[in-house]
């Protein structure tokens, strides 16, 4: 169970969906890394489709947590624009 979020950059259109409560005894729990060869989030430095390092990490903003309002405050992994929107989808099983 955990929550869902869509994350969206309105200047490059990058669109990427977010979970967050995922392997909750776990570290990857905190670890949402973005790889921008593949244009995806994975729970590694290294991403296992393409092989590359990566270092861009996204992490919801606890503020937003049970909002369903966009928000403007993170910073896109592939343009670095703060033109983003964060929209809460709901829970997950």
């Amino acid at each position: 169970m955990g929550k869902r979020y869509c994350f969206y950059c309105r200047d490059c259109d990058l669109k990427l969906t977010l979970f967050e409560d995922v392997c909750k005894n776990s570290k990857n729990k905190v670890c949402k890394i973005y790889c921008s060869n593949c244009e995806e989030i994975i729970f590694q430095s290294k991403c296992r489709e393409c092989g590359e390092e990566s270092k861009k990490i996204i992490s919801i903003p606890k503020t937003i947590e049970l909002k369903t309002e966009e928000t403007e405050t993170i910073e896109c992994p592939k343009c670095t624009s703060f033109k983003t929107v964060i929209t809460f989808l709901g829970e997950w099983d």
